[in-house]
């Protein structure tokens, strides 16, 4: 009888560790996806935040700024 508990009791450990290493296998994969993700999250700030940089130069350095309709002239040139 009791050779027959210790058989249950080692493939039931056997099947937790396993069921272990499988687990910690999908969590490591699932940190390369996130890892992954965060690094395109990064460049995309990264770029966005460029473009700004580039606007506020063009705005204080090159005194640049946006037009609005009033302001806007539009010049219409007919070619013969």
């Amino acid at each position: 009888m009791l050779i027959v508990i210790t058989s249950i009791l080692i493939i039931y450990v056997k099947y937790q560790t396993r069921y272990s290493i499988y687990e910690r296998e999908r969590i490591l994969f699932e940190k390369d996806v996130l890892e992954n993700e965060w690094s395109h999250l990064i460049l995309e700030q990264y770029t966005l935040s460029n473009n700004r940089r580039i606007e506020l130069f063009a705005l204080k350095t090159l005194n640049m700024h946006h037009i609005n309709l009033l302001e806007e002239n539009i010049i219409i040139h007919h070619m013969k």
